[in-house]
C-alpha cells in the first residue's frame, strides 16, 4: 500500500507491506530503508522486489534495503513516472520529458525523439489484454 501516514516528518510518502502471515506485523518503508524520493509509480515483480519511479530515478526493494539507479547506471532520464514489465521480462521505464528506457538482461536501450520516439513525454504505458504495449 502507498501512503502518507500524518505523522510522517516532511510529508514523506511510505510503502506499508503487511506480510499477511504475520498479520500483527506493518513494516513502514521508506527513507530508513534508503527509498531516495517520494514514488511517482509502483511495481512488484514475481521475486516480491518492490520497483518504484520517482523525480530522482529507480529504487528497488531488495529484502529491507532499497538500491536505486539513474542516469549514471544508463537510464535515459530521472524522472521515472511509469513502469511496466513486459511478458518477456523487460522492465519498461517511462520518463517525464526524458524519453524511455527498456532494460532486460542484455543491459538498458534508451530511446528519445532523436532515435525514433515520437514524444520524450511518456507519463504511462499500459499493455492490453493480448500484452500488446
Amino acid at each position: 500500500m502507498l501512503g502518507q501516514p500524518k505523522s510522517t516528518p516532511n510529508k514523506e510518502m511510505y510503502l506499508l507491506s503487511v506480510d499477511l502471515s504475520k498479520p500483527d506485523k506493518l513494516l513502514v518503508i521508506g527513507r530508513n530503508n534508503d527509498l531516495i524520493e517520494s514514488p511517482t509509480s509502483l511495481y512488484i515483480d514475481h521475486e516480491n522486489n518492490v520497483w518504484t519511479g520517482s523525480d530522482d530515478g529507480i529504487s528497488v526493494l531488495k529484502g529491507e534495503t532499497f538500491i536505486t539507479y539513474t542516469t549514471r547506471d544508463g537510464l535515459v532520464g530521472n524522472k521515472i513516472w511509469s513502469l511496466l514489465k513486459t511478458r518477456t521480462g523487460e522492465l519498461w521505464f517511462g520518463t517525464i520529458d526524458e524519453g524511455l528506457s527498456v532494460w532486460n538482461e542484455k543491459g538498458i536501450k534508451n530511446y528519445t525523439t532523436q532515435n525514433g520516439l515520437p514524444d520524450n513525454f511518456v507519463g504511462k504505458i499500459f499493455k492490453d489484454t493480448d500484452g500488446s504495449l
